[in-house]
């Protein structure tokens, strides 16, 4: 099973983020840069940031350009799920159940229900 996490690094001058195998540390797509906004005040960083794991993701295969439409004379694009990322999305999935189950196991043993203290 292979988790992807994205990393991403905040600096003065730059931006950087890649999609990363968290089993292997590899990544799994291509690390990318962007020049940090200047100003930069977190209304501006942000959307940055989005834009930029929005890419990653893309250019690792697991989200693609789903449709587009014009919105007051600005493009607008949704993006869906790849096969790939619908497979890392199972994957995922089924590890966290596994984990809640666990977790509920360990609390029920505590004399615990629900994570209520």
């Amino acid at each position: 099973m292979t988790q992807v996490a994205v990393g991403v690094d905040v600096g003065g001058s730059g931006i950087k983020v890649a999609a990363v195998d968290v089993s292997t540390g590899q990544l799994v797509g291509p690390r990318l840069r962007v020049a940090t906004p200047q100003p930069s005040s977190p209304d501006v960083v942000v959307p940055v940031i989005i834009r930029t794991v929005r890419r990653a993701l893309r250019e690792a295969g697991l989200i693609e350009v789903d449709r587009q439409e014009v919105v007051q004379s600005r493009l607008r694009r949704y993006y869906k799920l790849t096969g790939l990322g619908a497979r890392r999305l199972a994957e995922e999935t089924v590890r966290l159940r596994r984990n809640v189950t666990v977790a509920g196991q360990r609390l029920r043993k505590l004399g615990l229900s629900g994570g209520a203290a």
